[in-house]
């Protein structure tokens, strides 16, 4: 994990090439606040890994007025360095993970923190943006209102809700307690539907004449899809056949229909 995270393809102007202060070498604690970007025994090494586990080591020159500039922030003993975005001998042009080790004569060898370069975007999604306690962060294709609440997204209270069928269930919800539900078996003709299914079943004969056949909009004779028609009888069975008045087509085994 990477301990800061830069925008990638962008010049960065102060990168810090230490985590800690750098100490002198004899006594491991006085820290050093003035050290030039020429020290003597300078090494500053840049070391780089692709996300495809690429590891290269660079060595950088620091500058001053160039494109490696040096600051001293202070006498903090911490220093930063520029990496532009390209014309440098290291360049912040590439997703991945870097830091810098670097040694001069009388410090201490140091080491910087690993840096993390990737897509301004994922920044500004993850650090920059403002959070939401309804829409989490910012940015997202979230309503801004709480799950359950006006505005919100609908959640199930008893489990099982299944979105992508939700108008049939919404339907038959609907329908279901004044309504039956049917399923036209395979001899039907244009004046007498038999049925394969019948929910809820019936039993007496006539139960359901004087009704309405109503056709599914999806059922699968597309001639008689929302194509209804008024029953003058129907037999006494828990599937029924129906003798109505004659549509324009003959049902086939499989459509479905709704009596009304």
């Amino acid at each position: 994990m990477a301990d800061i995270y830069f925008d990638v393809d962008v010049a960065l102007a102060e990168v810090p090439v230490n985590k800690v202060p750098l100490v002198d070498d004899t006594d491991f604690k006085t820290i050093e606040g003035a050290v030039a970007y020429d020290a003597a025994g300078m090494a500053l090494r840049w070391h780089f890994v692709t996300t495809a586990g690429a590891y290269t080591v660079t060595s950088v020159t620091p500058t001053t007025a160039g494109v490696h500039d040096w600051t001293d922030q202070g006498d903090s003993g911490v220093y930063t360095i520029e990496i532009p975005a390209s014309g440098g001998t290291i360049n912040n042009d590439s997703e991945g993970f870097g830091w810098f080790t670097g040694v001069a004569t009388g410090i201490l060898p140091w080491c910087s923190p690993t840096y993390g370069f990737r897509a301004s975007g994922l920044n500004d999604a993850l650090i920059d943006g403002a959070y939401s306690t309804t829409r989490g962060l910012a940015g997202t294709a979230l309503p801004n209102a709480a799950a359950d609440a006006a505005g919100g997204l609908p959640i199930s209270d008893a489990g099982g809700l299944d979105m992508d069928n939700l108008p049939t269930l919404t339907r038959d919800k609907v329908t279901q307690r004044t309504t039956l539900r049917g399923t036209v078996a395979g001899s039907a003709t244009t004046t007498s539907i038999t049925t394969s299914a019948m929910s809820p079943a019936t039993t007496a004969a006539d139960q359901v004449k004087g009704r309405i056949v109503v056709f599914d909009h999806d059922t699968t004779t597309a001639a008689l899809r929302g194509q209804a028609t008024d029953i003058t009888a129907s037999s006494a069975s828990a599937t029924p056949t129906l003798t109505v008045t004659a549509l324009t087509t003959a049902p086939a085994s499989g459509d479905t229909f709704t009596i009304v």
